[in-house]
Parts: structure tokens; sequence; C-alpha cells
């Protein structure tokens, strides 16, 4: 049994809805992160959910903080948001990199990630900035 080793868990959600999910977690299975959220709900954890803030995911950051929020009214467990930009992976050309980085004055998409990251998101939920804060302060 090693629950009682276990102090507090991070877990790589990186989207707050399935179709966020879907491009982001390739593979993955939006469905069963849920039930096993809500099982780690129980285990009386301090729990964060990372997200890498991208192009593919932003917009779903409300409802990744509604989740938050949700799974800390259902169990013992206390969960928080750890939110980054995304980095230039290696794999990354600096076009592709340019497209995802909705936090630069530059994109596209740069007042709708304003709008959302600086919106009241009315919850008890601790969010952490981390690389963001700068960039929403």
């Amino acid at each position: 049994n090693i629950k009682p080793m276990i102090k507090k868990m991070q877990i790589s959600v990186d989207a707050g809805n399935e179709l966020s999910y879907n491009k982001v977690r390739v593979g993955g299975n939006w469905q069963k992160l849920l039930e096993n959220l809500k099982f780690i709900a129980t285990l009386n954890l301090p729990i964060t959910l990372n997200i890498v803030v991208q192009k593919d995911n932003y917009e779903s950051f409300p409802q990744l903080v509604k989740l938050a929020n949700d799974l800390n009214n259902l169990g013992t467990s206390t969960f928080m948001i750890y939110a980054n930009k995304i980095n230039k992976w290696k794999h990354m050309d600096d076009k592709e990199y340019e497209s995802k980085a909705v936090w630069r004055k530059a994109h596209t998409d740069y007042e709708k990630f304003i709008n959302i990251f600086k919106g009241d998101t009315n919850t008890s939920v601790e969010i952490n900035y981390g690389s963001l804060a700068k960039h929403i302060k």
C-alpha cells in the first residue's frame, strides 16, 4: 500500500473540455480522465491540475477552473491549477510556435486570451499562472 507515502499529486490535464483535450492530449481519453479525477478527489490530497496554455486549449481554461471547483466540492482532496505557457519544443519550428503563443501581443487571439485569463473566474480554486503571470497582470 503506497497511499501513505503519497503526499501530493500533479496531473497534466492540459484542457478544460473534451474537444481541447483531444487536440492537445492525442490518444488520451477525456471520460477516463474525469473518472480518475473523481476517484482522486476522494484521496484527501493536494492536487495540482497542470495546463500548458496554447492556441488549442486556452479557450477551455474557464471550464478547467469549473472542473477543479466541482472536484473540490466532490471529495476530500483540494484541487488547484498551475498554468504555464507553451515552450518552443525541439520538434516545433518557429512558425508553429508563433501560431500557438496566444499570450504574445502580435497573436491574432491575444485579446481573446487576455479577456479569458483576466476575466473573473468567480471561484475559490487557487490558480498559479506561472510563466503566464507577467502576460496577464
